[in-house]
């Protein structure tokens, strides 16, 4: 199961996104600006295509709190959603 220490940490979120893979499961961590409020865009898709070439239909995608203490909600968010592409 992918880790805290799997995933980039807010101070890098805050300069560029992160692109991840596990196990046949790809991920994007990105920043995300909504009324002003800052966020966190947290997309997955089935292997073997990038983001671009997979239909949006086969994605999913969560918006988190952009804290620290949200990095662990988006580990968990992640690994349940491998459980299901594994399924």
């Amino acid at each position: 199961m992918l880790q805290k220490k799997d995933i980039a940490s807010i101070p890098y979120l805050k300069k560029m996104a992160f692109k991840g893979s596990y196990r046949g499961m790809r991920f994007w961590i990105r920043k995300k600006e909504d009324d002003e409020k800052l966020l966190l865009e947290v997309i997955t898709w089935k292997e073997p295509f990038c983001y671009e070439k997979t239909p949006d239909s086969e994605k999913e995608y969560a918006v988190f709190e952009f804290k620290e203490e949200e990095l662990d909600n988006i580990v968990k968010w992640l690994n349940e959603q491998y459980k299901k592409i594994k399924s």
